[in-house]
């Protein structure tokens, strides 16, 4: 495995919550349940209804006006995860009855009739629920990841298997792909590092005490989050962690999701918080929190704006100029475990069995 060269720098900031509104003033939360390693249960108790804040004026994403447009139901049991290609107008779901499903939502998104909408193809190779899903910038390969351990590789034309990579020793939780390569890691606590044109691991990267469950790449930086408490930032030119952030909390929480944009590192975590630091500097700038009142399991970043999905069934909106929520979508009977973006749309997969 790689071994770092020089040791991580660890950043610990001082606890500073955002007061971007009168819900977020800070009562903890009653009781937070564990991370779940077998997988999640399928439905928390729903939330009460909530009331988002007033808009700041930001409406790159017409905010005001998001609404569901469509559910797409086929899936047998919880849906864990979505990847939309923008190359292909293929939407591909992930689900706890081991499948991935092939959406087609080219008619769908130029404004057709829905009723030309379909899903094309149920891929079948995993024998356990499928956790992570990532597509080439060319939309011709998809690369899934279960609990089975394997990461397979499919022909997006022909939804054929190309290749299956069998070295992980644990369930795979999440993919990410950066230029001919593609980074994968789960609960063996190992990120793997394989070069696309010929499948071959490379690389490993340890550090990591406890599964992780999500990668990111932004710029020449791999980001990773842990149950172990803590995100690690990897430089991708020499394959070694350059940066450990920890949590501003006596209690940190077990980090389950991760987005990155020029501005921000957002993470969400178990104990119901989203926790936001400066790329740049790695300065702990936010924690929003008493907003989702279950774990935070999913995060997307676009234009100046976060969204979350939690197990309280809810997908909240973040305007990242003032932290605040400017819109909570309801409508999912069960955890929100997936969530992806389209130029013009949210994806959200859920244990209702269903995608919205």
């Amino acid at each position: 495995s790689a071994s770092e060269s020089s040791p991580a720098r660890v950043l610990r900031h001082s606890a500073v919550d955002c007061n971007h509104s009168d819900s977020a003033q800070s009562v903890e939360p009653a009781s937070v349940p564990a991370s779940p390693l077998a997988g999640p249960p399928d439905s928390p108790p729903p939330p009460p209804p909530s009331t988002p804040a007033p808009l700041s004026g930001k409406e790159l994403w017409n905010v005001a006006s998001l609404h569901c447009e469509l559910t797409l139901a086929g899936h047998t049991r919880g849906v864990t995860s979505l990847e939309f290609s923008p190359n292909t107008g293929m939407l591909f779901s992930g689900s706890h009855d081991c499948t991935i499903r092939v959406w087609d939502l080219t008619s769908t998104l130029s404004g057709q009739s829905r009723a030309e909408y379909k899903c094309v193809k149920v891929l079948t190779q995993h024998r356990y629920s499928v956790w992570a899903l990532v597509a080439t910038e060319a939309g011709d390969r998809l690369f899934s990841g279960s609990s089975d351990t394997t990461i397979v590789c499919w022909d997006v034309a022909t939804f054929s298997v190309l290749h299956i990579m069998t070295e992980h020793t644990g369930k795979v939780y999440s993919l990410a792909i950066h230029n001919n390569l593609l980074f994968s890691a789960g609960a063996d606590r190992i990120i793997r590092v394989w070069e696309l044109n010929t499948y071959a691991c490379i690389r490993q990267l340890t550090g990591h005490d406890d599964t992780i469950w999500s990668l990111v790449v932004f710029g020449e930086h791999l980001y990773t989050a842990s149950d172990d408490t803590t995100i690690r930032v990897w430089d991708l030119n020499m394959f070694e962690c350059v940066f450990v952030l920890e949590q501003p909390d006596d209690e940190p929480g077990k980090c389950l999701t991760l987005v990155v944009d020029e501005s921000f590192i957002c993470m969400g975590s178990n104990d119901c918080k989203i926790k936001i630091w400066r790329r740049e500097n790695y300065q702990h700038v936010c924690t929003i929190s008493n907003e989702h009142n279950w774990e935070i399991w999913q995060l997307s970043i676009s234009d100046g704006l976060l969204f979350s999905g939690s197990f309280d069934h809810r997908i909240k909106v973040w305007d990242l100029e003032t932290f605040a929520c400017v819109q909570t979508l309801e409508g999912h009977k069960g955890y929100v475990h997936a969530l992806t973006l389209g130029k013009h749309h949210i994806f959200s997969g859920s244990g209702d069995k269903t995608i919205k």
